[in-house]
């Protein structure tokens, strides 16, 4: 699309399977991150649930501090922006499943 559609720049015939293989490899380490308590933990779906947020938590951070470190910006802010905005969608998806569930 990128090339043909739009003609800005050409693109590699093997960019999008790359790409495609880094994102889905991305996809299952982040979502292994907050599922990883539960596989160690045992019933207790409390400290499970604590852990999780915790840990996802501090990896949301550190993503946010690597961004900041081979781009240009502050990395306690990436940091940080990238924790809020991680957390937020988590709740929100948290609290949509609640309504739904009650409805």
């Amino acid at each position: 699309m990128m090339s043909f559609e739009l003609k800005l720049s050409p693109v590699e015939a093997s960019a999008p399977r790359a790409s495609a293989f880094l994102v889905g490899s991305a996809t299952v380490v982040g979502h292994f991150i907050p599922l990883s308590p539960f596989f160690f933990i045992g019933s207790n779906v409390l400290l499970g649930a604590v852990l999780a947020v915790a840990l996802s938590a501090i990896a949301l951070f550190r993503i946010g501090w690597y961004e900041a470190k081979i781009t240009v910006g502050s990395w306690w802010r990436e940091g940080l922006e990238m924790l809020v905005i991680g957390l937020g969608g988590g709740f929100a998806g948290y609290l949509i499943g609640r309504l739904v569930g009650a409805a």
